[in-house]
């Protein structure tokens, strides 16, 4: 079980599957789970408590970077508030790197965030019940960058206001989006570019972006778009930039 805020040891220990947060805690100056060593095969259930960051707080969960892995593991019922680097608009949080792989978050909520979800090189993963809203300070509340294969379902991202959007996908292909909201951003709603090929979104709403609710670059090629609702956006609904599909 999980009483203390700097909880890395229980988490590294083999024997330790299942942890449980215990009460509401704040990591204002830290990373609150910070890349352990090999997170594989674990359950971290927040049971519905409160991680709080603040404006030197990177991330509340890091995992995957430095050749640490972390796979098969599960992230549930977590409610993250204020990850907010007012500096460098940087903060996630949950930011995964490329040794995660295969994990699983269910039912959590982000709020205040320059990044609710942050993937750089992380695939497999599944997202389910995922709620993020945003700040003054600006980021993307869902970003994939160069991740591949991960499934969202019932996810919504609403409010990014500091020069900052809901979605978006850099170089990222093959990635199943279902049940998305993703209103009230200061740029776009959902953005795919840089080759970001092969995705499919199912039941998507983009709606009072103040750029466009559905953007796609040229270079981002046979993505499909089902049942998309993009109205009320300042420049364009859904745009499709030459060649882009």
């Amino acid at each position: 079980m999980l009483f203390r805020s700097d909880c890395t040891t229980d988490v590294e220990r083999a024997a330790c599957t299942t942890i449980r947060l215990m009460e509401s805690t704040g990591v204002t100056t830290a990373t609150f789970i910070n890349n352990p060593e090999n997170f594989t095969g674990k359950t971290f259930d927040c049971q519905g408590y409160t991680i709080t960051g603040g404006a030197t707080t990177f991330y509340g969960f890091k995992l995957g970077a430095s050749n640490k892995v972390s796979k098969n593991s599960i992230i549930k019922n977590c409610q993250f508030l204020s990850y907010d680097d007012e500096a460098n608009s940087q903060a996630a949080a949950i930011y995964m790197h490329l040794n995660a792989s295969n994990i699983t978050i269910q039912n959590v909520n982000a709020t205040g965030c320059n990044y609710g979800l942050w993937f750089n090189y992380s695939s497999g993963n599944t997202i389910l019940n995922f709620n993020t809203t945003g700040n003054s300070d600006g980021g993307n509340l869902i970003y994939l960058d160069n991740s591949q294969n991960n499934t969202f379902t019932n996810i919504i991202a609403l409010s990014q206001v500091g020069s900052g959007s809901g979605i978006i996908l850099t170089t990222s292909s093959n990635n199943n989006f279902t049940n998305v909201t993703s209103n009230l951003h200061s740029t776009f709603g959902v953005q795919l570019t840089s080759t970001s090929n092969n995705n499919l979104f199912n039941n998507v709403t983009a709606i009072n972006n103040s750029y466009y609710g559905f953007y796609i670059t040229s270079n981002s090629i046979n993505n499909v778009i089902n049942n998309l609702s993009a109205i009320d956006n300042t420049l364009i609904d859904f745009y499709v930039d030459d060649i882009g599909s």
